[in-house]
This record gives C-alpha cells, sequence and structure tokens, in this order.
C-alpha cells in the first residue's frame, strides 16, 4: 500500500462525512404560522429521507474510518514503519474503538463478541438529520443566530452551523454515548494526528 493509496482513502473518508453534511441552511425551507400574539417558525431537517437512507449515510461515515486501520497497517509495514505505532493510535482511541465496533456489527451482526474492542457492545439506532450548532471554542465564548418573520438566517456568529446525519449510539445497557457523527469526528482526528507525524498529506 503506498501514499497515493492512503491519500485516495482519506478522501474517500471526507467524501462520506461530506455527503451527511449540509452547511447550506436555505435549502431547508421553514414554515412559519401565526396567530394574533405568536409567530412560530419549525424546520424539518430531515426531510423526505427514510431512516434506510439516514443509515446509509451514517454508515458510510463509519465504515471508512474502521477500514482506515487495517490500511495504515499495511502501509505501516511496506514503508519501513513500525505497525504497533497504528495499534498504539487504535488502542488509545475510544472513539477509533466504538467506530470499529459498530462497522463490525453492521458486517457481522450484534452483539459483538466480549464487548467488542471497546468493551462496551456499542450499538446504533435512531437515525436523524438535525441541526448541529458549534459554539466558539475559546472560553466564555458566545453565538449569536438570528432569523427574519420568513424564518430565513439572518446572522451567525458560531464555529459552524450545518444539518448533519447522525446515529445515537448506545452501550449495552442502553446508556447513550453520543452520536455517531460527533464520535467518527473524534476518532478521525486521532488518525490525524498520526498521518500528520508520518507526514501523509491530509
Amino acid at each position: 500500500m503506498t501514499y497515493e493509496d492512503i491519500n485516495l482513502r482519506i478522501k474517500r473518508i471526507y467524501s462520506a462525512i461530506n455527503a451527511a453534511v449540509e452547511e447550506d441552511l436555505d435549502s431547508f425551507e421553514p414554515t412559519v404560522t401565526r396567530d394574533a400574539n405568536v409567530i412560530r417558525i419549525t424546520q424539518d431537517f430531515q426531510g423526505n429521507l427514510t431512516q434506510e437512507e439516514l443509515a446509509n449515510l451514517a454508515y458510510s461515515s463509519i465504515h471508512n474510518i474502521a477500514n482506515l486501520y487495517g490500511n495504515l497497517k499495511k502501509w505501516a509495514s511496506n514503508n519501513k514503519k513500525n505497525p504497533s505505532k497504528v495499534d498504539e493510535v487504535f488502542n488509545t482511541s475510544r472513539e477509533i474503538k466504538i467506530i470499529q465496533d459498530l462497522s463490525n456489527n453492521d458486517k457481522h451482526g450484534y452483539p459483538p463478541r466480549n464487548g467488542g474492542h471497546s468493551g462496551i457492545s456499542p450499538k446504533m439506532e435512531k437515525f436523524s438529520r438535525g441541526l448541529q450548532i458549534a459554539t466558539p471554542s475559546k472560553e466564555g465564548g458566545t453565538m449569536e443566530f438570528t432569523l427574519d418573520l420568513s424564518g430565513k438566517q439572518q446572522t451567525t456568529k458560531m464555529d459552524n452551523l450545518a444539518v448533519v446525519v447522525s446515529g445515537s449510539v448506545s452501550d449495552a445497557n442502553g446508556n447513550h454515548i453520543g452520536n455517531s457523527h460527533l464520535i467518527a469526528m473524534k476518532a478521525l482526528e486521532a488518525w490525524e494526528v498520526y498521518l500528520n507525524d508520518n507526514d501523509i498529506k491530509l
């Protein structure tokens, strides 16, 4: 496996993530209702997507990130790198192990043997597409988001505002762990450190 192979794999990962994220909120028409005293603005971000379509979008990101582990192990062996460094990244990232388990569950069925790599037998269900708002990362940061009377976005002061497809992830006991998109992004961040350290272009 070459640098070019890994770069192609990374591009596929970002492509899968981008397919599940929509940053143009104008593509979602709000519904405005009025009575004598109140104006109500509602917005349906799921649109016409079925649970199956949402699941396919969510799992595309998960499978692509999960496959990176084996790809990097082979790349390391073929390029005189230490494969144990790849194992080290995998073993120290809870999010990478959860992503690997979710991918394996989809391929082999649930539950995973011995709790899976993460040890918590994670499972994903209740797929949705909703608004995700990221506030400024600095301490004490604030955000501003305003709409006009037609429900159109007017002012935005925040790090990120996007409509994102994700699944709800829980452990074997039904305890909520998080949403699959945020877990996937954390897993990808852990791999990006390794990629940067080995001069693999992102």
